[in-house]
């Protein structure tokens, strides 16, 4: 099944490239499949894979809650937290806070959008991580049928947070409408599909090892 979603990434990815080089036949594809348009394809997948790891982190926590253990209290928050992301793909909960903040903040010297790339990006990734570490840790208990799983969700959680904006900070030195800048956007939109696959993995892999009924160690 993994297989079939990293296929799934990579094909999503190309569309809009090999739609580019065709010269955008019918413009209602092409709408689809921009990656900077509203609602397209790219982002109702993306989310559609937030949400099926949510759903696998809810049948885990529904095997592994004990209100009797304290780290088990934490292990909610794990759904909600991959729900809230599948969420925000579709809300777009980040362009209105980049408005926000471009109407609160000074601008200064800063600007708009280097004030929200360079500071807002690197506290909001830098606040996830933290949280991710100390969920982590909290149910490290639960992880221990499997170490690799939690490397698979550091690699899969760093790709789908980090890896766009990686690659989106050359869009300063590429030209707008060129094959190269196209170029750019397939490879921001599969890193991140790839994070999303590798966490979704991880998740599949985290119900498998921890049957229902395993006590904490």
């Amino acid at each position: 099944m993994v297989r079939a979603f990293f296929i799934a990434d990579l094909l999503i990815a190309a569309a809009y490239p090999l739609d580019w080089a065709i010269g955008g036949v019918y413009w209602k594809i092409t709408a689809l499949i921009d990656p900077r348009g509203q609602g397209n394809l790219v982002r109702w997948y993306a989310s559609t894979q937030l949400f099926l790891v949510a759903f696998l982190c809810a049948a885990f926590v529904h095997a592994k809650f004990d209100r009797r253990v304290r780290a088990s209290w934490i292990l909610p928050i794990l759904p909600a937290f991959f729900a809230a992301l599948s969420f925000e793909q579709i809300a777009d909960i980040h362009e209105w806070l980049r408005y926000r903040v471009g109407h609160v903040m000074p601008t200064g010297g800063f600007g708009r959008d280097a004030l929200y790339v360079r500071e807002i990006t690197l506290i909001g990734a830098a606040l996830m991580t933290l949280f991710v570490l100390a969920m982590g840790y909290s149910a490290r208990q639960y992880l221990r049928p499997g170490r690799q799983i939690v490397t698979r969700y550091v690699v899969g959680f760093v790709l789908f947070l980090a890896g766009p904006s990686g690659i989106d900070t050359l869009s300063a030195h590429i030209p707008y409408d060129t094959t190269l800048r196209i170029v750019q956007l397939a490879c921001e939109q599969l890193v991140e599909l790839i994070g999303i696959t590798v966490m979704l993995w991880a998740t599949s892999s985290l119900v498998i090892v921890s049957p229902r009924g395993d006590p904490p160690a």
